[in-house]
């Protein structure tokens, strides 16, 4: 697997997909500035992308910025909108725990981490 900024998906495969939302947002509550991750386009392409980071909307509200191409487009996504729009990398080591169920290990720990 072998992605540049900006490309598509060329696999589900390639993307961490949780069906509890909860989980999906913890993986996205985990991603650091300069992670890749694959981002979802109006189109309902999933892009990858890079995140150039953290900050506050107009309405004061947590969100993730991404940069979504090698021109520079950004793509700001609210905290609220982190578990449908964002799916991190899988990487093997990553698919490997998922599916031995360390995920839901870090959930547990996790949730009164997040809002």
């Amino acid at each position: 697997m072998s992605y540049t900024i900006g490309d598509v998906a060329e696999s589900s495969s390639h993307m961490m997909i949780e069906t509890c939302p909860r989980a999906a947002l913890i993986n996205a509550c985990q991603l650091k500035t300069h992670d890749f991750a694959f981002v979802k386009r109006s189109d309902g392409s999933w892009t990858y992308a890079i995140l150039a980071g953290h900050c506050k909307d107009i309405d004061n509200e947590e969100a993730m910025v991404f940069v979504m191409n090698e021109k520079g487009c950004t793509k700001l996504i609210k905290q609220r909108d982190w578990a449908k729009l964002i799916r991190c990398v899988a990487t093997e080591k990553k698919h490997n725990e998922h599916v031995k169920g360390v995920p839901q290990i870090i959930i547990a720990d996790r949730d009164a981490n997040v809002q």
